[in-house]
């Protein structure tokens, strides 16, 4: 349309629908864009309308600008996140926001999306059920390939929970597999992202 800012809605109905991804979705997911996301100085800001993810409810925004080409003549985003989930039954469960840089470093260049790799930075903070703050700051850039790989699959990740010890969550070399490490008090745990 002629309209600025323009949106899509990304209706999922009013009844759970099973996604690709072997999880339930209902509700809407709206975007509205001023530009195409390739477009330096484009914004992009996502919000939700009664939108569930198997039963949780998801609230909040993210707004990601396009900042043109960064000192690498890379094309790079920022994200600012603020979210609330709600699990069946209980009041503000969970809150979450994040501030975050997105460079696409490769495909941007090519019409394949499926192409696509981006690298992740930044930091955010959060409540979670227990009422604990936690804060988290991306210390190895994430990377991750838009089709590729379902999984994030290089970076790292450190995690301050109010009052307990700092955690280390590490994605690995480039892999592509869902395996993790999280480091706590120098002893190593094997999880499995989902």
């Amino acid at each position: 349309t002629n309209s600025n800012p323009r949106t899509i809605v990304i209706d999922f109905g009013v009844a759970n629908c099973m996604c690709n991804d072997g999880r339930t979705r209902q509700g809407k997911i709206m975007v509205s864009y001023t530009g195409r996301y390739a477009d330096s100085g484009s914004s992009h800001t996502i919000t939700f309308d009664n939108y569930f993810v198997n039963n949780y409810l998801v609230m909040g925004s993210n707004v990601v600008e396009n900042k043109g080409l960064n000192a690498s003549s890379k094309p790079y985003f920022n994200s600012a996140i603020e979210g609330k989930v709600m699990k069946p039954g209980v009041a503000d469960t969970l809150y979450y926001e994040a501030n975050k840089t997105i460079t696409w470093t490769e495909g941007s260049t090519t019409p394949i999306w499926g192409d696509d790799i981006y690298e992740i930075t930044g930091n955010g903070s959060g409540q979670n059920e227990l009422k604990t703050y936690y804060a988290m700051t991306i210390t190895q850039p994430l990377i991750k390939e838009v089709l590729g790989c379902r999984f994030i699959n290089k970076g790292r990740i450190e995690m301050q929970p109010q009052g307990k010890a700092l955690r280390t969550i590490d994605f690995g070399n480039g892999k592509c597999d869902n395996d993790a490490t999280v480091t706590i008090n120098n002893k190593v745990f094997n999880i499995k992202l989902n």
